[in-house]
């Protein structure tokens, strides 16, 4: 009995060490079929940096908590960039500097009979209420990053923050043109159309919205009539003015197959934005492998 015993101890312990060699032997296969550098590592040329997250069992890297990367966010705004529900018009409360803003002071109307009566300010809406906390591109960059982070970070749908880029590509372009007022605005109403997007394709990103760029970015330039502005006969008017400013500039969205000329209200130089040439936009530009040219300037 002890000698069969003895005996089923030792092939028990034979079968363990046939397992353990097994994984041994698997691990060594693995970590042999693995490559010796990752392709960042590659790149590079040296080691990455070794206080990042190291790759997981299958090559990818674990996913890592939005609160982690932006501590600073609250918990509802993050929901809201999931759900693709975040208002346009608060992007704004992603900077870190964001503070409450305190509620406006009451007004004092009187009455048509005389009474007094304490009534709230009318609330700033839309743009208007943007431009109080992102008043310059460099501010509005800084919060669309955060947004584009939060967002890829949520989804890990590098489409999506390829076309959340682009976006950010066409709103520096006409930031360089236009008013940041009407480029804000012109934002907020694009980011509300895209809203309805329920499928979010991406596509819809790539390039300027051209009834948007008329309505929110053309039409406060159109000039008035001289009717509508009777000392337009002494000195021009402001509006004048820009025209005169617009018709040194290259129309960017002319470039882009987005702007419909002066027919649609645009005063800039529809040319060529590399050779400056006219006939034909940059993307079928014969000199573009050459360096951009100047802007010659206008008579």
């Amino acid at each position: 009995m002890a000698g069969d015993a003895a005996a089923e101890a030792l092939a028990e312990n034979t079968r363990v060490m046939v397992d353990m060699a097994k994984t041994l032997s698997d691990m060594k296969a693995q970590l042999e079929a693995r490559p010796a550098t990752t392709p960042l590592e590659q790149i590079i040329g040296r080691a990455a940096n070794p206080l990042a997250f190291p790759p997981g069992a299958h090559g990818t890297y674990p996913a890592i908590s939005t609160s982690f990367l932006h501590p600073h966010l609250l918990r509802d705004a993050i929901l809201q960039i999931r759900e693709f529900k975040f208002p346009p018009a608060s992007l704004g409360r992603l900077l870190e500097t964001h503070s409450v803003v305190p509620p406006a002071p009451l007004l004092l109307v009187v009455g048509p009979n005389g009474e007094a009566q304490f009534m709230p300010q009318p609330s700033v809406m839309g743009a208007m209420a943007l431009l109080r906390e992102v008043p310059d591109i460099v501010t509005f960059v800084q919060a669309w990053m955060i947004f584009v982070s939060v967002f890829q970070n949520e989804h890990c749908a590098l489409p999506v923050a390829q076309a959340l880029t682009a976006h950010l590509n066409t709103i520096i372009l006409v930031a360089r043109v236009y008013p940041w007022p009407a480029v804000l605005d012109y934002h907020v109403t694009f980011m509300q159309a895209r809203a309805q997007d329920f499928c979010f394709n991406p596509s819809n990103w790539m390039k300027s919205d051209p009834h948007l760029h008329t309505i929110h970015l053309l039409t406060p330039f159109i000039v008035p009539s001289a009717a509508a502005t009777p000392s337009s006969n002494n000195r021009a008017g402001l509006s004048q003015v820009d025209i005169g400013k617009m018709a040194s500039q290259v129309c960017y969205f002319y470039n882009d197959d987005g702007c419909g000329g002066p027919d649609a209200g645009c005063f800039r130089r529809h040319i060529c934005r590399h050779c400056k040439a006219a006939g034909h936009t940059w993307k079928v530009c014969p000199n573009r492998g050459a360096p951009p040219l100047a802007a010659a300037p206008v008579a």
